[in-house]
């Protein structure tokens, strides 16, 4: 019987060691060889001789020390597994002929001179699945916190679909990606705020093995995987999914390829759709990938390669210590690998300039056939709310005020209207976002300082990181509730700094900036102390037609509440609510008003 060793690389919280022990789960099934396993890292490179074969799961990642030059000489017949292959390339980051053959887990790739499509190498498992219908659809996804991994469009397609549904998203950090804790809590933060009300998008950061991702994935009533990345490589984050046999959807991008040769992406199939059809067909993705499959597979290729079999060193207790890469040859991997990515970059640049073209032609035909027709940025669509609200009021360009301005689009309550030719004046604290105000508002009147409502001329400004740069205060009482009470999904949030800066009274900022009379608008959202701002307000002299407020708040529970005491102080203001978005209330004068 043929005996050989798969060397994988040290475990890690990563999709590249998870693939690589799944096709080992597979390989091992044959009765036509033995197959020991192994784990190497550069610390500890020895590896025992005396196999007819070595199968590696190289990759460029977790595998950059290892010099594949020759390993075919020093250890006979050596294999690896691709991970990382684009559509027409299989040998992207892998050595073209380093090893004797090469198995790319992409059925979709095309076979040639020792380079073979493989399944994917999906796994079976003997617990039970047992899915329970639910009242309200929950729909999941998951995977590392890359860049591209579309967690957002899933909330934005679960928004135009459902009124009601659960979004359970899952980031682990991952051992080899930078900064991933840190870009996990921005795109939970981001989910959050896009979810329209009746929407509950719920984040978790646990790293589940393979058996709690498979019973995660059972729980849910849909799958979703709407990725937007250009990289090479398949997505592993369905494999889980398509074990589980629930319904899936996933996005028409290159790394799920292999999936939409059986089932039609989104939106092409909507979500709801997917819920009622996909399910067939991920069984017979499943029955397609059964790890059998895999194993039959390989096991007629190493039998072939290997009818006369060569043992380099027959001594079990001999071993082998794996090569490091010279500097000279790394620097031609990275060289390699940075071709490939200026490649993608310009892949992305053309991409996006296509995209501009699409949205710009989308704009015209939008506004020629639905004049009524338009794109908002706020969180909630409150600036389409106002666009109505002011059309009725007959006021073309309004002038506004915006207190809190965060980031110069996203989220934003006025860029909506600067676009159209409306200017004002942005009060940001921050430094960090007031540079990028005045970068991309060059027609507005930018701001560097706090909203003053007593006798102090300054005062402390607790900043948070970038991901939660929305939560950055004055109001130390807020801050603190962040620090040591956290927020659903992300935590507990650290201050990152805490810097004094001025306070201007918000008279004088009529007085300075609009000529000593009030803007059609107000926006406001200063985290904890917008009703302290409200009331500084000399309503007798100064009356905006309309005025936008945070009403939402957190409890010590992480539960929310309406803050109904600035509701209260708005009607005695001589104000009524126009409408309500849940986390933000819209003011209208009642003098004004139009029902």
């Amino acid at each position: 019987m043929l005996k050989g060793l798969f060397v994988n690389n040290k475990k890690a919280k990563d999709s590249i060691y998870e693939s690589g022990y799944m096709a080992y789960e597979c390989l091992k099934l044959s009765q036509k060889y033995q197959l020991d396993y192994c784990e190497v890292d550069i610390d500890n490179r020895k590896i025992n001789l005396g196999y007819d074969f070595y199968f590696f799961n190289y990759h460029p990642v977790t595998m950059s020390w290892l010099d594949t030059k020759n390993l075919k000489k020093d250890l006979g017949f050596v294999i690896t597994m691709i991970l990382e292959v684009a559509p027409n390339d299989a040998f992207v980051f892998c050595p073209k002929n380093h090893f004797n053959f090469y198995c790319a887990l992409d059925p979709t790739i095309k076979e040639s001179k020792n380079l073979y499509s493989f399944p994917r190498p999906l796994e079976k498992f003997d617990f039970e699945l047992n899915y329970q219908e639910t009242e309200v659809p929950v729909i999941g996804s998951f995977g590392f916190a890359t860049k591209g991994k579309g967690f957002e469009h899933v909330v934005e397609a679960v928004n135009k679909e459902f009124s009601k549904a659960i979004i359970k998203i899952n980031i682990p950090f991952g051992d080899f990606v930078p900064e991933s804790e840190k870009y996990a809590f921005f795109l939970s933060e981001t989910c959050k705020k896009i979810a329209k009300p009746g929407i509950e998008v719920v984040v978790t950061h646990d790293f589940m093995t393979k058996e709690e991702l498979i019973k995660w994935c059972a729980s849910n009533t849909l799958n979703c995987f709407l990725y937007d990345r250009n990289m090479p490589g398949l997505a592993a984050t369905t494999d889980q999914a398509i074990i589980s046999n629930r319904p899936l959807s996933v996005s028409d991008n290159d790394t799920f390829r292999h999936i939409t040769s059986y089932l039609a992406p989104y939106p092409k199939m909507s979500l709801m759709e997917s819920i009622e059809k996909s399910a067939p067909i991920v069984k017979k993705m499943e029955n397609d990938w059964m790890p059998e499959n895999f194993s039959k597979k390989f096991e007629h290729i190493i039998l072939n390669q290997l009818k006369e079999r060569v043992v380099k060193n027959n001594c079990d207790n001999n071993f082998f210590t794996l090569p490091i890469i010279h500097n000279k040859l790394r620097n031609r991997l990275n060289k390699r690998i940075k071709k490939y990515q200026r490649l993608l970059k310009k892949i992305r640049v053309k991409n996006l300039v296509n995209l501009l073209i699409n949205m710009k032609l989308f704009r015209k035909i939008a506004k020629t056939l639905m004049p009524e027709t338009q794109l908002g940025y706020s969180q909630f669509g409150e600036d389409l709310i106002l666009a109505h609200l002011f059309n009725q009021l007959g006021i073309k360009n309004p002038s506004y005020l915006d207190i809190g301005a965060n980031e110069p689009r996203y989220i934003s309550n006025t860029y909506f209207f600067y676009l159209r030719g409306s200017k004002g004046v942005l009060i940001e604290p921050n430094p960090y976002l007031y540079k990028k105000l005045k970068s991309k508002r060059p027609n507005d009147i930018v701001v560097n300082t706090g909203i003053g409502f007593t006798e102090v001329d300054a005062a402390d400004f607790f900043v948070f990181p970038n991901y939660a740069n929305g939560l950055s205060t004055f109001s130390e009482k807020e801050a603190r509730h962040w620090e040591e009470i956290g927020m659903k999904g992300l935590g507990k949030i650290p201050i990152e700094k805490v810097i004094k800066m001025s306070l201007i009274p918000i008279d004088n900022i009529f007085q300075k900036y609009f000529n000593d009379v009030a803007p059609n608008f107000i926006s406001l959202d200063v985290e904890g102390l917008d009703l302290e701002i409200l009331k500084s307000i000399n309503f007798n002299k100064y009356k905006p037609e309309v005025i936008c407020v945070e009403t939402l708040a957190y409890d010590e529970n992480q539960n929310t509440f309406k803050l109904n005491d600035i509701i209260d102080f708005m009607n005695n203001k001589g104000y009524e609510v126009y409408a309500d978005t849940r986390v933000n209330t819209i003011f209208c004068r009642k003098d004004l008003f139009v029902k």
